[in-house]
This record gives structure tokens, C-alpha cells and sequence, in this order.
């Protein structure tokens, strides 16, 4: 690339991801780190697909994704978002991965919103993850200052189902 910038990098990973060669917007997305771009909400999402595209070889980007000391709450919003929602929680094991962000956005000065929330309630009730899910439920009030919605109350009630 003549202009090496992160607009350029993230163009480049975003269009092969949307053409499913993931192992390549992985391998730009290494050039991308070791050139020192700067790493961004689009990189974030971009990224994350590509693992989820990977089956269960793409999980490990993940944790190299985010070593980084993230101070925007819609880079994690959207980071676990991401894995919770779009890329389907259950998906190569992904509800742990999505749990693992939550907890490193304790961070602070750094919230998570109510559609995280629902990512993380969403990934917990797929993968069975009772206990977890319950310890993110009920400080949403308190904690977070997120007021429940029917999709938080339907999460929790899908959790219990699935638990039995």
C-alpha cells in the first residue's frame, strides 16, 4: 500500500472478511500491528468476525485483540456486541470469550451499555452459563446504572430455561 494509514488497514481487513478469507484479514491485520497503526472500533469489528468466520482456530486472535488498554466504551460495546450478537454466542465458543471482555471492561470510567448487557445475558443463556449470568444481571441497576429491559428479563428467563 502507498499510504500505509489505518483507514487503508481496515479497508483491507474488511474486504476479506466479506469475502470469508479470514486467514488473510488476519494476516493483514499482524502487518497491521507490527507497522503500529492505530487499532479501532472498525478493526475491532472486523477482526472479531474474521475470528468468528475461523471456526475454532479463530477464538485465540481474540485475546491479542484486546491486551490493549481500551478507554472508549463503544470499542467494547462493540467488541462484545460482536461476539455475543453478530457472530452468535454459542459460535466457536464465543460466550466465553464475550464474558472474558465484559469482565476486562471493568475498567474506570468505562460502562457497559444496555445492548452490551444484552449481548453478555444473551451469550450466557446460550452457553448455560447460569451463575455467570446472574452475577452480570443483577448489578446492572446498581453498578452499571442501566435500567433493565424486557430484553434483559428475557435473557434471564431464557438462562434459567436452558439451565432447566
Amino acid at each position: 500500500m502507498p499510504m500505509q494509514d489505518h483507514v487503508a488497514w481496515n479497508a483491507m481487513i474488511a474486504g476479506y472478511v466479506h469475502v470469508c478469507r479470514s486467514r488473510e484479514a488476519l494476516r493483514v491485520f499482524d502487518e497491521m500491528m507490527s507497522a503500529g497503526a492505530f487499532v479501532g472500533e472498525a478493526t475491532v469489528v472486523s477482526v472479531l468476525t474474521a475470528c468468528a468466520q475461523m471456526g475454532p482456530f479463530g477464538p485465540w486472535k481474540v485475546g491479542a485483540l484486546w491486551r490493549w488498554p481500551w478507554r472508549c466504551s463503544r470499542a467494547w460495546a462493540k467488541g462484545i456486541c460482536t461476539l455475543g450478537q453478530v457472530c452468535g454466542p454459542t459460535m466457536n465458543g464465543m460466550a466465553l470469550e464475550c464474558l472474558e471482555l465484559f469482565n476486562r471492561m471493568e475498567i474506570p470510567g468505562i460502562h457497559p451499555n444496555g445492548f452490551t448487557l444484552v449481548a453478555v445475558l444473551r451469550g450466557c443463556s446460550m452457553a448455560g452459563l447460569v451463575d455467570e449470568g446472574q452475577e452480570c444481571f443483577d448489578p446492572m441497576k446498581d453498578k452499571h446504572g442501566v435500567d433493565p429491559w424486557l430484553e434483559h428479563y428475557g435473557c434471564v428467563v431464557d438462562l434459567y430455561g436452558q439451565a432447566g
